[in-house]
Protein backbone atom coordinates (compact mmCIF):
# COMPACT_ATOMS: atom_id res chain seq x y z
CA UNK A 1 0.00 0.00 0.00
CA UNK A 2 1.39 3.29 -0.74
CA UNK A 3 1.71 5.88 1.80
CA UNK A 4 -0.95 8.11 0.55
CA UNK A 5 -3.05 5.27 0.84
CA UNK A 6 -1.93 4.49 4.42
CA UNK A 7 -2.64 7.78 5.71
CA UNK A 8 -6.44 8.14 4.02
CA UNK A 9 -6.72 4.45 6.02
CA UNK A 10 -5.12 5.88 8.95
CA UNK A 11 -7.37 8.93 9.18
CA UNK A 12 -10.65 6.95 8.22
CA UNK A 13 -9.45 4.46 11.48
CA UNK A 14 -8.76 7.75 13.55
CA UNK A 15 -12.18 9.22 13.16
CA UNK A 16 -13.93 5.82 14.27
CA UNK A 17 -11.83 5.25 17.43
CA UNK A 18 -12.85 9.31 17.69
CA UNK A 19 -16.12 7.87 18.02
CA UNK A 20 -15.45 4.57 19.83
CA UNK A 21 -14.12 6.62 22.82
CA UNK A 22 -17.16 9.18 22.96
CA UNK A 23 -18.90 6.26 23.00
CA UNK A 24 -17.11 5.03 26.27
CA UNK A 25 -17.31 8.13 27.91
CA UNK A 26 -21.18 8.44 27.75
CA UNK A 27 -21.26 4.69 28.75
CA UNK A 28 -19.36 5.32 31.45
CA UNK A 29 -21.33 8.18 32.38
CA UNK A 30 -24.46 6.95 31.78
CA UNK A 31 -24.89 9.23 29.14
CA UNK A 32 -27.67 9.09 26.34
CA UNK A 33 -27.44 5.78 24.96
CA UNK A 34 -29.24 6.70 21.66
CA UNK A 35 -26.57 8.90 20.63
CA UNK A 36 -23.40 6.43 21.71
CA UNK A 37 -25.33 4.17 19.68
CA UNK A 38 -25.09 6.41 17.01
CA UNK A 39 -21.38 6.71 17.27
CA UNK A 40 -21.07 3.26 16.98
CA UNK A 41 -22.98 3.12 13.95
CA UNK A 42 -20.92 5.89 12.61
CA UNK A 43 -17.73 4.36 13.97
CA UNK A 44 -18.27 0.76 11.84
CA UNK A 45 -19.33 2.45 8.74
CA UNK A 46 -15.37 4.98 8.66
CA UNK A 47 -14.31 1.50 9.95
CA UNK A 48 -15.57 -0.60 6.66
CA UNK A 49 -14.78 2.53 4.64
CA UNK A 50 -11.19 2.88 5.79
CA UNK A 51 -11.25 -0.73 5.23
CA UNK A 52 -12.45 -0.52 1.74
CA UNK A 53 -9.60 2.56 0.81
CA UNK A 54 -7.20 -0.36 2.06
CA UNK A 55 -8.08 -2.54 -0.18
CA UNK A 56 -7.79 0.53 -2.88
CA UNK A 57 -11.32 1.03 -3.48
CA UNK A 58 -13.13 4.60 -3.06
CA UNK A 59 -15.51 4.00 -0.40
CA UNK A 60 -19.28 4.90 -1.67
CA UNK A 61 -20.92 8.09 -0.47
CA UNK A 62 -23.60 6.20 1.49
CA UNK A 63 -24.37 5.34 5.21
CA UNK A 64 -25.83 1.83 4.53
CA UNK A 65 -23.73 -0.65 6.14
CA UNK A 66 -24.84 -3.47 4.92
CA UNK A 67 -23.76 -2.41 1.48
CA UNK A 68 -20.43 -1.55 3.00
CA UNK A 69 -20.15 -4.91 4.94
CA UNK A 70 -21.00 -6.71 1.54
CA UNK A 71 -18.39 -4.56 -0.35
CA UNK A 72 -15.48 -5.41 2.37
CA UNK A 73 -16.26 -8.89 2.33
CA UNK A 74 -15.52 -9.18 -1.87
CA UNK A 75 -12.77 -6.83 -1.51
CA UNK A 76 -9.16 -8.34 -1.94
CA UNK A 77 -8.49 -8.34 1.97
CA UNK A 78 -12.05 -10.20 2.32
CA UNK A 79 -13.34 -8.45 5.50
CA UNK A 80 -15.55 -10.65 7.40
CA UNK A 81 -18.43 -8.89 9.44
CA UNK A 82 -21.00 -10.32 11.23
CA UNK A 83 -24.15 -8.90 8.50
CA UNK A 84 -26.77 -9.47 11.35
CA UNK A 85 -24.55 -7.15 13.69
CA UNK A 86 -24.23 -4.34 10.83
CA UNK A 87 -27.99 -4.40 10.26
CA UNK A 88 -28.20 -3.72 13.97
CA UNK A 89 -26.02 -0.86 13.88
CA UNK A 90 -27.84 0.48 10.89
CA UNK A 91 -30.69 0.99 12.92
CA UNK A 92 -29.16 3.30 14.82
CA UNK A 93 -28.10 5.40 11.83
CA UNK A 94 -30.79 8.16 11.89
CA UNK A 95 -33.74 7.40 14.51
CA UNK A 96 -32.03 7.94 17.42
CA UNK A 97 -31.23 11.59 16.86
CA UNK A 98 -35.05 12.66 16.80
CA UNK A 99 -38.04 12.72 19.20
CA UNK A 100 -39.65 9.18 19.71
CA UNK A 101 -36.54 6.78 19.56
CA UNK A 102 -37.16 5.25 22.85
CA UNK A 103 -34.56 5.49 25.02
CA UNK A 104 -35.17 2.34 26.93
CA UNK A 105 -34.26 0.30 23.59
CA UNK A 106 -30.71 2.40 23.54
CA UNK A 107 -30.34 1.53 27.31
CA UNK A 108 -30.99 -2.29 25.87
CA UNK A 109 -28.80 -2.02 23.14
CA UNK A 110 -25.99 -0.19 24.23
CA UNK A 111 -23.69 -2.71 25.34
CA UNK A 112 -24.01 -5.05 22.37
CA UNK A 113 -23.74 -2.34 20.09
CA UNK A 114 -20.61 -1.48 21.48
CA UNK A 115 -19.52 -4.62 20.98
CA UNK A 116 -20.85 -5.27 17.72
CA UNK A 117 -18.53 -1.46 16.57
CA UNK A 118 -15.72 -3.38 18.55
CA UNK A 119 -15.70 -6.69 16.20
CA UNK A 120 -15.90 -4.34 13.19
CA UNK A 121 -12.47 -3.14 14.34
CA UNK A 122 -11.37 -5.94 15.00
CA UNK A 123 -11.93 -7.68 11.73
CA UNK A 124 -10.51 -4.14 9.90
CA UNK A 125 -7.67 -3.89 11.52
CA UNK A 126 -7.01 -7.61 11.27
CA UNK A 127 -7.73 -7.67 7.32
CA UNK A 128 -5.38 -4.53 6.63
CA UNK A 129 -2.51 -5.82 8.82
CA UNK A 130 -2.18 -8.96 6.40
CA UNK A 131 -1.32 -6.54 3.65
Amino acid sequence: MDEGRRADVARWLRKARDDMAVVRLIVERSGPSAVAGFLCQQAAEKLLKGGLVAAGIDPPRTHDLEQLGRDARRSALAIEVDADGLAELAGYAVAPRYPGFPDDQADRDIRRLVSLAESVEAAVVAAIAQL
